[in-house]
Protein backbone atom coordinates (compact mmCIF):
# COMPACT_ATOMS: atom_id res chain seq x y z
CA UNK A 1 0.00 0.00 0.00
CA UNK A 2 0.96 3.73 -0.31
CA UNK A 3 2.09 4.99 3.44
CA UNK A 4 2.25 9.10 3.82
CA UNK A 5 3.36 9.52 7.47
CA UNK A 6 2.51 13.15 8.68
CA UNK A 7 4.72 12.08 11.73
CA UNK A 8 7.56 11.74 9.50
CA UNK A 9 6.68 13.78 6.56
CA UNK A 10 7.21 11.20 4.21
CA UNK A 11 5.52 9.33 1.21
CA UNK A 12 5.96 5.62 0.13
CA UNK A 13 5.16 5.07 -3.44
CA UNK A 14 4.52 1.31 -4.12
CA UNK A 15 4.62 -0.27 -7.72
CA UNK A 16 4.68 -3.83 -8.39
CA UNK A 17 6.99 -6.49 -7.37
CA UNK A 18 9.67 -4.65 -5.53
CA UNK A 19 9.37 -6.27 -2.18
CA UNK A 20 6.93 -3.59 -0.82
CA UNK A 21 5.04 -5.66 1.46
CA UNK A 22 9.10 -5.98 3.11
CA UNK A 23 8.82 -2.70 3.53
CA UNK A 24 5.59 -1.64 4.16
CA UNK A 25 5.93 -3.92 7.37
CA UNK A 26 9.50 -2.26 8.20
CA UNK A 27 7.85 1.11 7.76
CA UNK A 28 4.76 0.35 10.00
CA UNK A 29 6.32 -0.14 12.81
CA UNK A 30 7.03 3.85 13.07
CA UNK A 31 3.57 4.53 11.69
CA UNK A 32 0.76 6.13 13.90
CA UNK A 33 -2.87 7.54 13.44
CA UNK A 34 -1.68 10.71 12.68
CA UNK A 35 0.04 8.85 9.25
CA UNK A 36 -2.81 8.82 5.88
CA UNK A 37 -3.20 7.65 2.92
CA UNK A 38 -6.11 8.54 1.11
CA UNK A 39 -9.16 6.46 1.50
CA UNK A 40 -10.40 3.97 -1.74
CA UNK A 41 -13.59 6.30 -1.91
CA UNK A 42 -15.85 8.26 -0.54
CA UNK A 43 -15.04 9.66 3.29
CA UNK A 44 -13.88 6.11 4.18
CA UNK A 45 -10.68 5.69 5.67
CA UNK A 46 -9.53 2.32 7.42
CA UNK A 47 -6.46 1.54 9.95
CA UNK A 48 -4.16 -1.56 10.05
CA UNK A 49 -2.06 -2.41 13.34
CA UNK A 50 1.45 -1.64 13.68
CA UNK A 51 3.17 -5.26 12.33
CA UNK A 52 5.48 -6.89 13.60
CA UNK A 53 6.29 -9.86 11.09
CA UNK A 54 4.50 -11.04 7.75
CA UNK A 55 1.98 -13.26 9.38
CA UNK A 56 0.14 -9.74 10.87
CA UNK A 57 0.61 -7.27 8.64
CA UNK A 58 -2.86 -6.06 7.17
CA UNK A 59 -4.97 -6.60 9.68
CA UNK A 60 -7.35 -3.87 8.75
CA UNK A 61 -10.16 -2.08 10.44
CA UNK A 62 -11.69 1.47 10.86
CA UNK A 63 -11.66 0.81 14.90
CA UNK A 64 -7.88 0.33 15.42
CA UNK A 65 -4.98 2.34 16.05
CA UNK A 66 -2.43 2.56 13.36
CA UNK A 67 -1.91 4.29 9.98
CA UNK A 68 -4.79 4.69 8.07
CA UNK A 69 -4.64 2.80 4.46
CA UNK A 70 -6.23 2.66 1.31
CA UNK A 71 -8.24 -0.71 0.90
CA UNK A 72 -10.84 -3.51 2.20
CA UNK A 73 -11.19 -5.66 5.04
CA UNK A 74 -8.02 -7.49 3.90
CA UNK A 75 -5.50 -5.03 2.97
CA UNK A 76 -6.27 -5.06 -0.88
CA UNK A 77 -7.57 -2.38 -2.84
CA UNK A 78 -6.73 0.73 -4.97
CA UNK A 79 -4.31 1.76 -2.41
CA UNK A 80 -1.75 -1.18 -3.23
CA UNK A 81 -0.47 -0.24 -6.15
CA UNK A 82 -1.19 3.28 -6.46
CA UNK A 83 0.52 5.42 -9.25
CA UNK A 84 2.13 9.13 -7.82
CA UNK A 85 -0.16 11.10 -10.03
CA UNK A 86 -2.80 9.66 -8.21
CA UNK A 87 -1.59 10.02 -5.24
CA UNK A 88 -0.42 14.22 -5.65
CA UNK A 89 -4.21 14.49 -6.93
CA UNK A 90 -5.51 12.80 -3.34
CA UNK A 91 -3.46 15.18 -0.93
CA UNK A 92 -2.94 18.64 0.37
CA UNK A 93 0.11 20.34 -2.48
CA UNK A 94 2.19 21.58 0.17
CA UNK A 95 2.40 17.80 1.46
CA UNK A 96 3.33 16.41 -1.58
CA UNK A 97 5.98 19.15 -2.12
CA UNK A 98 7.56 19.57 0.97
CA UNK A 99 7.40 15.72 2.27
CA UNK A 100 10.43 13.12 1.50
CA UNK A 101 9.05 10.69 -1.45
CA UNK A 102 11.02 7.72 -1.75
CA UNK A 103 10.24 4.39 -4.13
CA UNK A 104 11.45 1.18 -5.47
CA UNK A 105 12.97 0.70 -8.90
CA UNK A 106 13.90 -2.61 -10.51
CA UNK A 107 15.64 -4.03 -13.39
CA UNK A 108 12.42 -4.36 -15.60
CA UNK A 109 13.41 -8.03 -17.35
CA UNK A 110 13.76 -9.35 -13.83
CA UNK A 111 10.61 -7.42 -12.62
CA UNK A 112 8.06 -8.65 -15.34
CA UNK A 113 9.40 -12.35 -14.78
CA UNK A 114 8.24 -11.88 -11.07
CA UNK A 115 5.05 -10.78 -12.77
CA UNK A 116 4.95 -13.52 -14.98
CA UNK A 117 5.15 -16.36 -11.85
CA UNK A 118 2.12 -14.19 -9.38
CA UNK A 119 -0.08 -14.08 -12.69
CA UNK A 120 0.32 -17.86 -13.29
CA UNK A 121 1.68 -19.54 -10.34
CA UNK A 122 -0.52 -17.66 -7.52
CA UNK A 123 -3.68 -16.24 -9.71
CA UNK A 124 -4.09 -18.45 -12.68
CA UNK A 125 -4.08 -21.74 -11.14
CA UNK A 126 -6.89 -23.13 -13.31
CA UNK A 127 -8.28 -22.53 -16.76
CA UNK A 128 -11.62 -22.16 -14.91
CA UNK A 129 -10.87 -19.04 -12.65
CA UNK A 130 -8.70 -17.81 -16.31
CA UNK A 131 -11.99 -17.84 -17.96
CA UNK A 132 -13.75 -16.08 -14.73
CA UNK A 133 -10.98 -13.22 -14.31
CA UNK A 134 -9.58 -12.18 -18.19
CA UNK A 135 -13.14 -10.44 -19.65
CA UNK A 136 -13.61 -10.48 -23.64
CA UNK A 137 -13.20 -14.12 -25.17
CA UNK A 138 -10.52 -12.90 -27.22
CA UNK A 139 -8.60 -12.68 -23.91
CA UNK A 140 -9.09 -16.15 -22.41
CA UNK A 141 -7.96 -18.52 -25.09
CA UNK A 142 -4.29 -17.43 -25.14
CA UNK A 143 -4.27 -16.78 -21.39
CA UNK A 144 -5.53 -20.63 -20.98
CA UNK A 145 -1.96 -21.25 -23.56
CA UNK A 146 0.54 -19.39 -21.98
CA UNK A 147 -0.68 -21.25 -18.83
CA UNK A 148 -0.77 -24.26 -21.06
CA UNK A 149 3.35 -23.40 -21.52
CA UNK A 150 3.61 -22.30 -18.25
CA UNK A 151 2.62 -25.74 -16.38
CA UNK A 152 5.37 -27.49 -18.79
CA UNK A 153 8.13 -25.43 -17.99
CA UNK A 154 8.45 -23.80 -21.29
CA UNK A 155 9.06 -20.27 -19.77
CA UNK A 156 10.59 -19.43 -22.88
CA UNK A 157 8.04 -19.86 -25.04
CA UNK A 158 5.35 -19.04 -22.66
CA UNK A 159 7.22 -15.27 -22.30
CA UNK A 160 7.23 -14.74 -26.03
CA UNK A 161 3.54 -15.47 -26.65
CA UNK A 162 2.17 -13.80 -24.18
CA UNK A 163 3.99 -10.38 -25.14
CA UNK A 164 3.15 -11.00 -28.76
CA UNK A 165 -0.72 -11.28 -27.56
CA UNK A 166 -0.68 -8.45 -25.19
CA UNK A 167 -1.07 -9.75 -21.96
CA UNK A 168 1.36 -8.06 -20.22
CA UNK A 169 0.85 -4.68 -22.19
CA UNK A 170 -0.77 -3.14 -19.11
CA UNK A 171 1.63 -4.14 -16.65
CA UNK A 172 4.77 -2.99 -18.74
CA UNK A 173 2.56 0.67 -19.51
CA UNK A 174 2.07 1.00 -15.92
CA UNK A 175 5.45 0.31 -14.54
CA UNK A 176 6.95 3.72 -15.98
CA UNK A 177 3.78 5.17 -14.24
CA UNK A 178 5.04 4.73 -10.86
CA UNK A 179 8.44 6.73 -11.27
CA UNK A 180 7.48 9.56 -13.74
CA UNK A 181 4.66 12.30 -13.90
CA UNK A 182 4.09 14.13 -17.00
CA UNK A 183 7.99 13.02 -17.92
CA UNK A 184 9.44 14.00 -15.06
CA UNK A 185 10.91 11.93 -12.11
CA UNK A 186 8.80 13.26 -8.68
CA UNK A 187 10.85 11.12 -6.19
CA UNK A 188 13.66 12.36 -3.75
CA UNK A 189 15.37 9.59 -3.37
CA UNK A 190 14.52 5.90 -5.85
CA UNK A 191 16.00 2.49 -3.83
CA UNK A 192 17.12 -0.19 -5.92
CA UNK A 193 15.65 -3.61 -5.49
CA UNK A 194 19.05 -5.32 -5.99
CA UNK A 195 20.59 -2.98 -3.33
CA UNK A 196 17.42 -3.02 -1.24
CA UNK A 197 18.38 -3.51 2.37
CA UNK A 198 21.45 -0.68 2.29
CA UNK A 199 19.07 1.71 0.57
CA UNK A 200 16.72 1.67 3.04
CA UNK A 201 19.01 1.95 5.84
CA UNK A 202 19.96 5.36 3.92
CA UNK A 203 16.03 6.56 4.15
CA UNK A 204 15.66 5.61 7.21
CA UNK A 205 18.85 8.06 8.18
CA UNK A 206 17.43 10.76 6.14
CA UNK A 207 14.18 10.22 8.04
CA UNK A 208 15.35 9.82 10.97
CA UNK A 209 13.82 6.53 11.89
CA UNK A 210 15.37 3.44 13.38
CA UNK A 211 16.76 1.39 10.76
CA UNK A 212 15.47 -2.88 10.88
CA UNK A 213 16.50 -5.12 8.96
CA UNK A 214 13.95 -6.00 5.99
CA UNK A 215 11.64 -9.60 6.20
CA UNK A 216 11.77 -11.57 3.62
CA UNK A 217 8.27 -12.15 2.28
CA UNK A 218 6.49 -14.11 -0.91
CA UNK A 219 10.06 -15.45 -1.35
CA UNK A 220 9.17 -18.99 -2.66
CA UNK A 221 6.76 -17.87 -5.30
CA UNK A 222 9.30 -17.34 -7.60
CA UNK A 223 12.31 -20.48 -8.19
CA UNK A 224 15.92 -18.91 -7.78
CA UNK A 225 17.01 -18.88 -11.76
CA UNK A 226 18.38 -16.47 -13.80
CA UNK A 227 15.25 -13.98 -15.23
CA UNK A 228 17.42 -14.07 -18.61
CA UNK A 229 16.45 -17.55 -18.62
CA UNK A 230 13.24 -17.01 -19.43
CA UNK A 231 13.99 -14.65 -22.78
CA UNK A 232 13.97 -14.87 -26.24
CA UNK A 233 15.56 -12.26 -28.49
CA UNK A 234 12.01 -11.17 -29.66
CA UNK A 235 11.02 -10.72 -25.96
CA UNK A 236 14.20 -9.04 -24.55
CA UNK A 237 13.79 -6.23 -27.19
CA UNK A 238 10.21 -6.14 -26.54
CA UNK A 239 10.85 -5.28 -23.13
CA UNK A 240 13.94 -2.94 -23.58
CA UNK A 241 11.80 -0.74 -26.12
CA UNK A 242 8.19 -0.98 -24.34
CA UNK A 243 10.57 0.42 -20.59
CA UNK A 244 13.23 2.34 -22.36
CA UNK A 245 12.17 5.24 -20.14
CA UNK A 246 12.91 3.11 -17.45
CA UNK A 247 16.09 1.69 -18.30
CA UNK A 248 17.50 5.58 -19.74
CA UNK A 249 16.55 6.45 -16.15
CA UNK A 250 18.47 4.05 -13.95
CA UNK A 251 20.48 2.27 -15.99
CA UNK A 252 19.42 -1.00 -16.37
CA UNK A 253 20.60 -3.11 -18.89
CA UNK A 254 19.46 -6.77 -20.31
CA UNK A 255 22.31 -8.90 -17.73
CA UNK A 256 22.77 -6.73 -15.20
CA UNK A 257 21.81 -8.00 -11.26
CA UNK A 258 21.69 -10.39 -9.17
CA UNK A 259 19.48 -13.85 -8.72
CA UNK A 260 16.32 -12.09 -6.86
CA UNK A 261 15.93 -13.23 -3.08
CA UNK A 262 12.08 -12.68 -3.31
CA UNK A 263 9.06 -11.25 -5.91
Amino acid sequence: MTIISHRHEFIFVRPRKVAGTSIEIALSRCCGPEDVVIPVGGDRQLRFDSATDEDDFGIVSSQRDGAVCWGDERGHGGGTHLPPRAIRAGIDPDVWNAYFKFTVARNPWDQLVSRYYYRFYQRWRSARRIFRETGPPAERLPACWMRHLFKRGRHRQAMEFGLRKGLFAGQLKETSSFYFIDGDEYADHVMRFENLQQDFDEVCRRLRIPASRLPRTKSKVRPRRDYRDYYTDYSREYVGVKCRRITDAFGYRFGDGVLPNET
